[in-house]
């Protein structure tokens, strides 16, 4: 059975809620209320955030290319933002005038808690091999069979 694994990045669209702690639908929420926009840990840590759409047109092409078969991809963007960035740009685009306010992490989850994950991140252990689709998705393109 021919396989082609897919590993998907913070990927983001309409009606995506904030439950499973889903980053920026949880800072959009906040702010629409009013509510301070907790940012865990330094704000430091990034993530990259692919739109669903994109993630979906990744899908369709790597599913129908002969030369994707029997590989691992990352699909996801590779332009990391911090958290804290991510934060003050919700609170730009929604004109809110709550604060953010920095959770650390040991309060939040207990002590040794690693919160960095984005595609390609040499920080992040959990990452799948590095590859691409295209200079969007990854790094290099597979080969036609």
């Amino acid at each position: 059975m021919p396989v082609v694994v897919l590993r998907y990045f913070n990927t983001v669209g309409p009606r995506q809620t904030g439950r499973y702690g889903m980053v920026v639908p949880r800072l959009v929420g906040q702010a629409l209320r009013g509510e301070p926009l907790t940012v865990y840990g330094d704000g430091r840590q990034t993530r990259s955030f692919t739109d669903v759409a994109d993630a979906v047109r990744g899908t369709v092409l790597l599913a129908d290319h002969p030369g994707a078969v029997g590989q691992v991809f990352n699909v996801g963007n590779g332009r990391e933002v911090s958290i804290l960035e991510l934060a003050e740009r919700i609170r730009a685009l929604t004109g809110t005038a709550s604060p953010i306010t920095l959770v650390p992490y040991d309060e939040a989850y207990g002590r040794g808690f690693e919160g960095t994950c984005a595609a390609g991140s040499r920080r992040s252990p959990r990452r799948a091999p590095w590859s691409a689709t295209s200079p969007r998705w990854t790094s290099t393109r597979p080969s036609a069979g």
